[in-house]
């Protein structure tokens, strides 16, 4: 081990190899400050000082550290003393002023423990630096004891008071419980935090060479009384909450105002157990007691699954405790409970049965009507029947098992009222799908341009219509943006004109170009003989001629016959030597005599 001043010398040593080590930039820096300010020297006296500087500073820095440890521990006895003080007040006096001075005194206690951290703290890092801490060490060790036998000595206290606010349960009225009830809480509570901060002391315990062995032990003996007592609670009160919810569902109007007071007081010394049971459960935790009944009642009692309650023994237990549950329950409802089900499964079926058959019925109507309705507006009407049908059915097994279609059937008017409010886009949607259907503007196969989307009609609700693109593209559209929109049906005709445009040039023989774009027309077998195609010169451009072709032919061959033309021009025209139109400029030079 160094001592002092060899360390303060070890320091000084490496401070100077650094030096060494960074001496180019020194050099530099020099060069510089020589060639800017020659009359600047540096005494010997002064670089000697320099070099003495980081020493000092270390001094400075660790008296520093001294003078604040000193101040902790004069601090420490102070509030020490101050804390005793407020805790005999607290004692002594009630209402409000007793609220005051127990707050008081956990905030002074507060300040006290953060304190011995800071303290503990500056010990190990001065016994580092060869100081000697032995006086600050027993004063830790002092107030660290202390406040071990503070923390308990407030627990029993604590625990005295709410002995004495249980008791007076049976004299409170039902209106007065649930304070009472929350004033017993927050005694428990107080109880939850002083635990903690006890097991929090343990460590400071170990940390000033203490024995915490008795401290532990206590506490162990005291967290398992309380799981113990408060898994017992939690049981009764939930008994009590279920019997008391029963007896309200029957009660009179008066009586139930008396129950519902005692109901909510019963919930909130619930809420309190299972606040406390879930603190104890982390506090024993970290002192590794079992912990695996208390954290399956919690969670069974809290109906929420806490990750720091969950080990594999609780996961265990919750599976076994749901498989009991289920075996109870199929003993006591399983033979009616089947019965149950298959006489709803049974109504579903006849009733799916019915609607099978009324969407045939509906289909061979329409199919023997001599209105001419179209594919949409029939899968519309057949849908229709067979989920109406359905839904009757579902309203009977729900009648069966003992539902109330009435109240169900008020409900949901008040609802559609409520929903078809909020959902005006979609009940615009609908408006259009209907007018859709009646006026049939296009049909389940037909290509249609509306919404700015072109394709085919592959399906179509009451809400939107799916259009297939040609490139395979699956597109749902709104009815709405349909309905509102140009619609333009391609293939609503058996038969199709096809429109071309040629161009060729104005020098070209007209005869000659006539001749054969008809000869092309009528070599192709799927342009229509009637209506007759029509093959003119239908402008004079100022470098072309336009002819158009216009020819009929089956909707369903419109494309083939466009790429088939388009081809068959091309290869002719090049093969009959027809120009092509080709814009041309006449360029004029004028030569003029100087």
């Amino acid at each position: 081990m160094l001592s002092k001043k060899n360390n303060y010398l070890f320091k000084l040593i490496m401070f100077c190899v650094v030096g060494i080590y960074s001496a180019p930039a020194w050099t530099e820096t020099a060069q510089v400050a020589t060639a800017t300010a020659d009359s600047e020297q540096v005494s010997p006296e002064q670089e000697n000082n320099e070099q003495e500087n980081p020493e000092q500073e270390i001094i400075e820095q660790d008296q520093e550290l001294l003078a604040e440890t000193e101040a902790l521990v004069e601090d420490l006895e102070a509030k020490s003393k101050e804390a005793k003080e407020k805790f005999a007040i607290f004692k002594k006096v009630s209402g409000e002023k007793r609220s005051l001075a127990g707050t008081q005194v956990l905030d002074i206690e507060k300040e006290i423990r953060k304190s011995l951290d800071t303290l503990i703290e500056n010990i190990k890092t001065l016994g580092s630096q060869e100081f000697d801490t032995s006086s600050h060490l027993q004063a830790a060790k002092k107030y660290t004891a202390e406040q071990s036998k503070s923390i308990i000595g407030e627990i029993k206290y604590i625990k005295l008071r709410m002995d004495s606010l249980k008791g007076e349960r049976e004299k409170t009225e039902a209106g007065e419980m649930f304070l009472l009830q929350q004033k017993i809480n927050h005694g428990q509570s107080i109880i939850d935090q002083l635990l903690k901060a006890l097991l929090e002391n343990t460590e400071r315990m170990k940390l000033v060479d203490l024995d915490a062995g008795k401290v532990l032990d206590y506490l162990k003996k005291e967290l398992q009384g309380i799981a113990t007592n408060t898994s017992t609670l939690i049981k009764v009160s939930t008994d009590k909450i279920n019997t008391l919810k029963r007896g309200i569902e029957k009660a009179g109007e008066k009586q139930s105002l008396d129950l519902v007071g005692e109901l909510n007081a019963l919930e909130e010394r619930k809420a309190g157990l299972v606040a406390s049971l879930r603190s104890t459960i982390k506090l024993m935790k970290q002192l590794e007691l079992e912990t695996s009944e208390y954290s399956l009642l919690l969670i069974q009692s809290a109906g929420q699954i806490d990750e720091t309650l969950l080990d594999k023994k609780v996961v265990v237990g919750l599976i076994e405790q749901w498989i009991e549950d289920a075996k109870d329950w199929l003993v006591e409802n399983g033979p009616g409970f089947l019965v149950t089900v298959f006489t709803v499964i049974l109504i579903l079926f006849v009733f799916k049965l019915l609607a099978m058959l009324s969407e045939r019925v509906v289909r061979k109507v329409i199919a023997s009507s001599l209105t001419s309705i179209s594919e949409l507006l029939r899968e519309f009407f057949e849908n229709m029947v067979s989920k109406l049908v359905m839904l009757i059915g579902i309203l009977v097994a729900m009648a069966h098992v003992g539902v109330q279609i009435g109240p169900l059937l008020a409900g949901l008017g008040v609802v559609g009222f409520i929903v078809g409010f909020a959902l005006q886009d979609t009940l615009s949607n609908f408006a259009s799908g209907v007018m859709i259907l009646i006026y049939k503007p296009f049909d389940t196969g037909d290509v249609i341009e509306a919404a700015g989307q072109k394709g085919t009609v592959s399906n179509m609700t009451l809400v939107s219509t799916t259009v297939m693109t040609f490139d395979n593209q699956i597109l749902i559209i709104p009815n709405n943006k349909i309905w509102g929109d140009i619609i333009k049906n391609v293939t609503s005709q058996e038969n199709r004109r096809v429109d071309f445009e040629f161009y060729v040039n104005k020098d070209a023989d007209i005869d000659q170009v006539e001749g054969v774009l008809n000869d092309i027309i009528q070599q192709h077998e799927l342009i229509l003989a009637e209506p007759e195609s029509v093959v003119k010169l239908h402008r004079i451009e100022k470098y072309s001629l336009a002819f158009i072709v216009r020819p009929w032919v089956k909707t369903n061959d419109y494309w083939q016959v466009y790429w088939d033309i388009t081809r068959a021009v091309k290869q002719r025209f090049e093969k009959e030597a027809i120009p092509q139109a080709v814009p041309k400029q006449d360029v004029q030079i004028i030569k003029t005599v100087g």
